[in-house]
């Protein structure tokens, strides 16, 4: 065996050895690269955040029609305002929307029509909150708010035909009503002093006699 034979066959065992080595990083190459694949669809299978609810209600379908506002405890009074002082007057349609403005308030009906379903909001809330219902049904409900109703928190809703006016023509009309400012002390306090000034006049008159001015007096 010359020297250039042997230099031959020396060089295949290393040629083998670097051709298993490279096919060896090959593999390992190839599994590296399919690992993120599968993390990939893992997060892809991971549950969405749900998104906290909004601090609004709706009841009933929803109406183009009027609308009106309801504010409920303004102020931190214990009051629906309108409703608690005097009924609010609505027409068929309409569309209430109950404004939260202190905490811990629900809307519990007492009466409604028979073919009514108004189911109120018996949840206690608090303040920034909001309820809407549209009335359909003619008629009177009552409600109130559970935790106050001792304390008179309740109101009256009449969903009517016609809303009464009280600048109509005809009719009498209440002083009140013509901008004349009437308040009960003041009426009371002008009957007592009429009550007097009859007194002091018929004493008068039962002392010494008839008016000077007559002739008939008990002097002449």
């Amino acid at each position: 065996m010359n020297r250039r034979e042997f230099i031959s066959m020396s060089s295949m065992p290393v040629t083998a050895v670097a051709v298993s080595a490279s096919a060896g990083v090959a593999s390992g190459q190839d599994s590296t690269t399919a690992t993120p694949g599968v993390r990939n669809e893992t997060e892809s299978n991971t549950p969405q955040v749900t998104q906290p609810a909004t601090s609004t209600s709706t009841a009933s379908n929803a109406s183009d029609g009027p609308t009106q506002t309801v504010s409920v405890g303004p102020g931190g009074a214990l009051v629906f305002a309108p409703g608690t002082d005097e009924p609010m007057q609505i027409t068929p349609g309409t569309t209430v929307t109950f404004v939260w403005e202190s905490n811990n308030h629900n809307i519990v009906v007492d009466t409604q029509p028979t073919d009514a379903s108004w189911s109120g909001h018996n949840t206690l809330e608090n303040e920034g909150f909001t309820y809407s219902y549209t009335f359909e049904t003619l008629g009177t409900y009552d409600y109130y708010c559970e935790p106050h109703r001792t304390a008179g928190m309740g109101a009256t809703i009449e969903v009517v035909e016609s809303i009464e006016s009280s600048g109509g023509a005809g009719g009498e009309k209440e002083l009140h009503d013509l901008g004349v400012p009437i308040q009960a002390h003041w009426v009371g306090a002008a009957t007592i002093l009429g009550i007097i000034v009859t007194v002091i006049f018929t004493f008068y008159v039962l002392k010494y006699g008839e008016s000077a001015h007559t002739g008939t007096g008990r002097n002449q």
